[in-house]
């Protein structure tokens, strides 16, 4: 049973993909696997453990904007000049 204040409990593990990180947790505490689809998995930038009260902080990494992928077939788009300079024809 759970306490009414417990907000759950935080796994810290270094994995390459969500599903190696689960997998990890669930390995390390298998009695947390039937909640599987409650399950979140963050990417961190930061995690630091306070070893007395049990707490951690953790900084998630920030989701960043993808790339585009620029192929040879685009041709570069370049804004039209709509200013039209005096005695320019």
């Amino acid at each position: 049973m759970r306490h009414s204040g417990d907000l759950g409990i935080s796994v810290i593990v270094h994995a390459n993909c969500e599903v190696v990180a689960k997998l990890e947790a669930w390995r390390l505490f298998p009695e947390y696997e039937q909640l599987a689809s409650l399950t979140l998995v963050h990417l961190l930038d930061y995690a630091e453990i306070d070893w007395q009260t049990g707490r951690c902080f953790v900084i998630k990494r920030q989701k960043r904007l993808p790339i585009p992928v620029l192929t040879l077939d685009e041709h570069a788009k370049r804004p039209r000049n709509t200013k039209h300079e005096e005695g320019a024809h």
